[in-house]
């Protein structure tokens, strides 16, 4: 994690371009020398992020084409810290052509809005107020904050909460997936207003689910099994590897 995913670049011999673009490295991949054009080094260590491609992998399991090919595609990134970064990469590789970025501290998501390139589409939002009007209604969203900083609005918690979260950043009517990296509790705040905004859509036209909450433990299963593949050159054994993962932290709970 941060610091540490900053300060091993500068200790590797090659780092990708997608590492580079995010600016951080979370898997070290050690190569034959020989094999990537460094001959006098019997092995190369590569940094590479397999974050972001956690990040991309879900969502596109979890929108339909019709929004994936949207070319209004919208995401919504909260938080402005260590994973922000690798998640507004992963909303530009999806093909999202507007990504708001909140944060609770606007100069701090003005200074990282200002180090994305221009054709990340990155638009800083004030207030969560802003985000669910027309054509600010994400289909993806990712939060970056941690989860005893958040409360949904209305709730018991929401006063005194760092980011308060109104349901109306969920007001796609095509529904969506909202992610959050925080894997501490299983039900953060952001998956708490999905299953809000689920029972709201079938009281009103009788849809079960029109929002898919993706809770951090997913995320971090899916970027080690990425980081599998990426040292064997093996396809991870998900299903077993995701229900291991559950089983070991549901029962520290």
């Amino acid at each position: 994690t941060i610091p540490h995913k900053l300060a091993i670049m500068e200790k590797l011999d090659l780092v990708s371009e997608d590492a580079k673009a995010i600016g951080a490295v979370n898997t070290v991949i050690p190569r034959p020398g020989h094999l990537v054009g460094a001959p006098e080094k019997e092995v190369v260590l590569e940094g590479e992020n397999t974050d972001w491609i956690a990040i991309k992998t879900l969502c596109e399991r979890h929108l339909s084409p019709l929004q994936l090919e949207s070319p209004d595609l919208t995401a919504l990134v909260l938080g402005a810290g260590g994973s922000a970064r690798a998640a507004l990469y992963a909303m530009h590789k999806l093909g999202a052509k507007h990504v708001l970025l909140y944060n609770r501290t606007l100069s701090n998501a003005q200074k990282l809005a200002a180090e994305c390139p221009a054709e990340w589409g990155v638009e800083v939002v004030d207030s969560l107020a802003a985000v669910g009007g027309e054509g600010r209604r994400p289909s993806a969203i990712v939060s970056n904050v941690p989860a005893d900083g958040t409360a949904v609005e209305g709730s018991a918690e929401s006063e005194g909460a760092g980011v308060v979260l109104p349901l109306s950043i969920l007001s796609n009517p095509a529904g969506g997936v909202a992610i959050d990296m925080s894997y501490k509790p299983a039900l953060t705040p952001l998956l708490k207003l999905t299953q809000q905004a689920n029972e709201a859509a079938q009281v009103s036209s009788g849809n079960k689910k029109l929002w898919t909450g993706v809770p951090g433990l997913s995320i971090l299963v899916e970027q080690g099994c990425e980081q599998f593949a990426i040292w064997t050159g093996h396809e991870a054994p998900r299903a077993a590897v995701e229900e291991a993962c559950w089983r070991q932290y549901l029962s520290q709970q």
